[in-house]
């Protein structure tokens, strides 16, 4: 059987793809799907390393890139983030190429949620939406990493972005009341020029607190962030909405896998995460204060989170992917 060539359509892949969710998930899936007689593409925006079996395309942009995919002799995959700006285009791909959609988060939008129709979700709250596309969860490869230990001081991670600042300023009024023992490092990364903002709106609001000033550190951006997670008490990401990150964010599978706990909140795909692992699924900022005492006493026992972890394992998600892949491709 000849390998199915495919072409990745996502941000290009440099050196920053490490720090990039949906650009580990499509890395993972292309380093297994050579084994299932498929011949993955992805896109590159400077020298970057190469992997057997994976080809490599040069752009400068994502405009570029999507001319390269109207050229691109065999089947597109998209990882667009859902948002107005990714409608167009999928529109044109769709029309032109077959194209498979993955969507890796869940549209807020109902504009985009009703222009979107995709074939593979990656959480079961998005299939309650979308029943008829198919549910596979994105590749999760253990990471190869020497951990190194961050502080003396027992402390929370906490991993939610910066745009979405609701959750981090939730995070600092439960923790003031309910942690005395405990710190709390944030580490949420720096895209936008509201990021800025948001940041220093908390560490204003550190410094004025006599209950959080010399507790709490904004990490920001943090390339070994798997020591952060792996020396954690607890990580946490209180959200209402996953918004332009993943449904089930790779921060908190790298928890899990660390066998660290976890306190998400209330977005309906967060709570996929918790049940088999252990965590913590809060509904409200009281449910998260009460987490947090937890943790701050040292209540943060695990349970068996393998299941999540093996269903996520690289080789069996491509030969899930590869299947579909086929039978669009054909």
């Amino acid at each position: 059987m000849p390998a199915l060539p495919v072409l990745f359509v996502s941000t290009p892949f440099d050196r920053s793809f490490v720090r990039d969710g949906s650009r580990l998930a499509i890395w993972d899936l292309a380093r297994a799907l050579p084994a299932h007689d498929v011949q993955p593409t992805i896109a590159i925006g400077s020298v970057f390393p190469t992997l057997d079996g994976v080809q490599q395309i040069k752009v400068r942009r994502k405009s570029e890139l999507l001319y390269q995919a109207a050229k691109f002799g065999g089947l597109i995959c998209t990882f667009f983030s859902p948002s107005l700006a990714t409608i167009a285009p999928l529109t044109a791909l769709r029309a032109a190429k077959k194209v498979c959609v993955v969507l890796p988060s869940m549209p807020q939008n109902s504009l985009v949620a009703r222009a979107i129709r995709p074939d593979v979700v990656t959480s079961q709250p998005a299939l309650e939406r979308y029943p008829h596309a198919r549910l596979i969860p994105l590749p999760f490869d253990s990471p190869d990493v020497e951990i190194v230990e961050k502080t003396a001081h027992p402390y929370v991670l906490y991993v939610g972005d910066f745009e979405f600042g609701d959750g981090i300023f939730a995070m600092l009024c439960a923790f003031e009341s309910s942690c005395a023992h405990l710190h709390l490092a944030i580490a949420s990364r720096m895209k936008t020029e509201r990021s800025a903002e948001i940041r220093a709106s908390i560490e204003d609001r550190v410094a004025m607190s006599p209950k959080l000033a010399g507790r709490v550190t904004v990490l920001g951006t943090v390339n070994d962030a798997q020591s952060w997670i792996a020396s954690a008490r607890a990580v946490v990401l209180y959200q209402t909405h996953t918004h332009a990150k993943l449904d089930h964010p790779r921060s908190l599978l790298e928890a899990l896998y660390f066998k660290r706990s976890v306190i998400v909140g209330p977005a309906p795909s967060l709570k996929d995460l918790v049940p088999a692992s252990g965590g913590r699924f809060v509904r409200n900022e009281s449910e998260l204060r009460d987490a947090l005492r937890a943790a701050d006493a040292g209540d943060v026992a695990l349970t068996d989170a393998s299941q999540i972890l093996a269903d996520r394992a690289p080789d069996r998600v491509a030969a899930q992917f590869a299947q579909l892949f086929r039978s669009i491709g054909c």
